[in-house]
């Protein structure tokens, strides 16, 4: 996979989706950037292809164990386990956002700009600090 090709082509999509007003697709493909960023970093680490469940929350577990990004009070300063709870609550708040608001299923929820927005900023951000992440840890290697 054409890592970076994919994330480019997901953060077009959602910004293109958000101009043209599809605010539900939008919010799909923010949670396919998140989605995209997971599984390459649980196969980079794994060196296997992983089957995709389709379970973000789950996925990010595992990012978190692989990436010792699990919130430890013994080693870190609250302000630091602060951002991380707030990376768990918005991972899960993207998961109930796609499947109750985004193109993928029916949904009765009416999606404003502003929730897409949301949606996508918050995919482009936490893709970005994993991925600076990632890299920062195996320059270290």
């Amino acid at each position: 996979m054409n890592l970076k090709g994919h994330l480019f082509e997901q953060i077009y999509k959602c910004q293109k989706k958000i101009f043209e007003e599809d605010f539900n697709g939008a919010i799909t493909n923010a949670r396919t950037l998140i989605e995209s960023i997971f599984i390459e970093i649980i196969e980079r680490h794994d060196n296997k292809e992983v089957k995709n469940d389709g379970n973000v929350e789950n996925q990010w577990k595992l990012v978190k164990k692989i990436m010792k990004l699990e919130i430890d009070n013994t080693t870190l300063p609250d302000y630091v386990i602060q951002i991380l709870s707030g990376i768990d609550t918005a991972i899960k708040g993207l998961a109930g956002l796609s499947n109750n608001a985004a193109d993928r299923h029916a949904n009765k929820f009416s999606t404003k700009k502003h929730h897409a927005k949301l949606a996508v900023n918050l995919a482009m951000t936490i893709s970005d600090f994993l991925l600076d992440s990632w890299n920062y840890q195996q320059l270290k290697k």
